[in-house]
C-alpha cells in the first residue's frame, strides 16, 4: 500500500511539473513563428501569417524586418519568456528575447486559429534596462 501511495505522489509530481511548464498554445505559436525567422526560414514564418496579413507581407518584408532587427541587436540568442492576453478577438503575446546586445520585447497577435495577425518590435521594458537607469541615476546624484 506505501509503494502505490509512493507511485501515485511521483506520478503527480512528475505531470504537475509537466503542467507548469507546459505553454500556451498561442504563445507557442508565435515562438515558431520568432524561430523560423532566427533560423532564416522566413517562407516558413510566412506561411503561418493570417491571409489578411499574407496578403500586404511577403517573406523578402519578414527577412527585411528580421535583418533590420539583428543588425541593431545582434543574433537571437533564446527566448527569456512569453506572456499571452487576450484582446479584441487576438491572443497578443509578449515575446521577451535575448539578442546577443540586449533583450528585445516582439509583440505578436495570434488570432483565434492561431495564424500569426500582427508582429511589432519594442524596446525591452523591465527588468535590467530599468535597473540599470537607476543605478546610473545614483551615480550621478552622487557626484560620479
Amino acid at each position: 500500500m506505501k509503494l502505490v501511495l509512493k507511485v501515485a505522489v511521483v506520478l503527480a509530481l512528475v505531470f504537475g511539473t509537466f503542467t507548469l511548464f507546459a505553454q500556451d498554445p498561442m504563445s507557442q505559436k508565435a515562438e515558431d513563428f520568432v524561430s523560423a525567422m532566427s533560423k532564416g526560414d522566413f517562407q516558413k514564418a510566412y506561411l503561418s501569417l493570417s491571409s489578411d496579413l499574407g496578403f500586404k507581407v511577403k517573406p523578402e518584408n519578414l527577412q527585411s524586418v528580421w535583418n533590420q532587427l539583428t543588425s541593431k541587436a545582434g543574433k537571437f540568442v533564446e527566448f527569456k519568456e512569453s506572456k499571452a492576453e487576450f484582446k479584441n478577438d487576438f491572443t497578443l503575446v509578449v515575446t521577451v528575447c535575448k539578442f546577443e546586445k540586449g533583450l528585445v520585447d516582439l509583440h505578436i497577435a495570434v488570432d483565434s486559429t492561431g495564424k500569426i495577425a500582427g508582429f511589432q518590435v519594442k524596446d525591452h521594458k523591465g527588468g535590467a534596462p530599468q535597473a540599470a537607469a537607476k543605478q546610473s541615476e545614483e551615480q550621478n546624484q552622487q557626484g560620479g
